[in-house]
């Protein structure tokens, strides 16, 4: 009898003693697979979508589109990854921290917009005010659509991070001339201050993108908001508010 329980004791002993030496297996790799479009200035949506890059932040890997926008990686280590997507005279955009679970079955994330970058300039530019607004006006370069942002800052290190207005102008048809048109207000309002008043010398950037954009991508890590297809910056303009 005793020794039945020394058997049972020591069989025990070994099973658990395997267990250890043989741990839980590793989660597979996983895949992702999702769709890309792209949009034109115009609004028109190409059909052939081939050869979007695709690839996961900081690792090597990557893929590229087929004909209808699809693209599939995999072995990705299991967590969370972010998406980047990318096309030559095309925005960048970027989906942040797709979770990845690893096993057979693919991440399917949401579907991706890549927008045409304009290529557009300022071709005149003039900067009056009275006693109500600061009013700025300008010419484009040839084009058939598209849309600015201005930013506005009393210092000449106004950025889109750092600034004290920001408008928006454009249009989505045929350009005519000067529809670059800002209107600044000098007074104040029940809801706002009036941002610059006379006597105070403002700086202002312009920013071109498609007209065809209109929600802008959050980025967590940085904190910051951008369009994708925000062309060059242009030159910093300035003027003394009479």
């Amino acid at each position: 009898m005793k020794l039945y329980w020394f058997e049972s004791v020591l069989a025990c002993l070994v099973f658990f003693s395997g267990c250890r030496d043989n741990p839980d297996p590793e989660i597979p790799a996983g895949k992702i697979i999702g769709y890309v479009k792209l949009v034109e200035l115009n609004g028109n949506r190409p059909e052939n979508k081939q050869g979007i890059k695709v690839s996961i932040q900081h690792t090597a890997d990557h893929s590229f589109t087929d004909s209808t926008g699809k693209y599939e990686i995999n072995d990705i280590e299991p967590g969370n990854v972010n998406i980047i997507f990318e096309k030559d005279s095309f925005g960048t955009s970027e989906l942040f921290r797709i979770e990845n679970p690893g096993g057979y079955f693919p991440v399917i994330p949401p579907e991706v917009y890549l927008y045409k970058i304009p290529e557009i300039s300022l071709t005149e530019i003039s900067i009056s005010n009275d006693e109500k607004y600061i009013y700025i006006k300008g010419n484009v370069s040839p084009t058939d659509r598209w849309w600015a942002e201005g930013f506005f800052n009393d210092s000449a290190n106004v950025a889109i991070n750092h600034f004290d207005y920001y408008g928006e102008t454009g249009t989505r048809k045929n350009t005519l001339p000067e529809d670059f048109f800002f209107e600044i207000p000098m007074t104040d309002t029940p809801i706002r201050k009036a941002p610059f008043h006379a006597g105070q010398t403002i700086y202002g950037i312009f920013y071109f993108r498609n007209p065809f954009e209109g929600t802008v991508i959050f980025d967590p890590d940085s904190n910051m908001s951008y369009y994708t297809s925000r062309g060059k910056k242009s030159a910093i303009v300035q003027y003394t508010v009479q």
